[in-house]
């Protein structure tokens, strides 16, 4: 009888597990960057945003990978930044001698410093960014203004799973330029598609490398979570009610077939 209920139960752990991969589905989060105030022209060491339904929170941190050749993929240091955020425009980087008036308060990889400015997003669980949707301010000293971007996720958890609490830093680290895919801007404010399926808690948007001429403020994010339907807890929830009736049959069964015995024993 125990062999019988431990099978049943087995059973309906895996029938209720197939059911929860299967029916899975996605939710998408939306954080708005650009109706969160303004910071002054010093910026702030980081800043925890909510999202707009107050589902999820993330903190982000401004950064600058030193590039001294623009030429070729090459392995950067990295410097700490500052973060802003202004309304209307959304998050951007103060590095060096940029300021509030010369545009360069976006995360670019203009101006005289070589390199690119980026940000790290820490989020509170594993998230896709599904589209990332850019600002476009014109920079002084700079022909022309693009917003080629990049990004990169933290898939094999270098960081760990830091709470929002966490103070990463990464002045001691270095990354190399390949690790990072590239999102091509059309010069303009928008929003990109990153046609990326993984998942992390850590990822990096960055200014595009080994280029002088991008800069722009993040003004969405939309990230995704896997959550399991309604539906789905539904049939877990009757999974399970047949696995229990099943059990307690069993156990009725079992009953009697003891009360016989004992009967017929009594009786020879």
């Amino acid at each position: 009888m125990i062999r019988s209920i431990g099978r049943a139960v087995a059973i309906g752990a895996m029938v209720a597990g197939t059911l929860f991969v299967a029916q899975s589905a996605s939710a998408a989060t939306v954080f708005s960057f650009t109706n969160k105030g303004s910071t002054s022209a010093a910026g702030v060491n980081s800043y925890t945003f909510a999202s707009n339904d107050g589902s999820m929170s993330v903190k982000a941190t401004a950064w600058h990978a030193n590039d001294r050749n623009t030429s070729a993929v090459t392995t950067d240091t990295i410097s700490r930044a500052k973060l802003g955020f202004w309304s209307n425009g959304g998050l951007g980087v103060i590095y060096g001698t940029d300021s509030a008036a010369n545009g360069m308060h976006q995360i670019d990889n203009a101006g005289s410093g070589a390199g690119a400015d980026f940000v790290m997003l820490q989020f509170d669980r594993d998230v896709t960014i599904d589209s990332l949707s850019r600002n476009v301010y014109r920079m002084s000293g700079v022909a022309c203004c693009d917003s080629d971007a990049a990004f990169w996720a933290d898939t094999s958890n270098i960081f760990g799973a830091p709470s929002l609490s966490a103070n990463l830093s990464l002045t001691s680290s270095q990354f190399n330029e390949s690790i990072f895919t590239t999102l091509t801007g059309n010069g303009s404010s928008g929003t990109t598609k990153l046609g990326s399926s993984i998942a992390a808690s850590v990822w990096f948007i960055s200014a595009a490398h080994n280029q002088k001429n991008d800069g722009f403020k993040i003004s969405d994010l939309t990230v995704i979570t896997a959550v399991p339907e309604p539906a789905t807890w539904a049939m877990m929830v009757l999974g399970f009610g047949f696995v229990g009736a099943a059990m307690r049959r069993r156990i009725r069964v079992s009953e009697a077939n003891f009360t016989n015995k004992i009967r017929a024993l009594a009786e020879a």
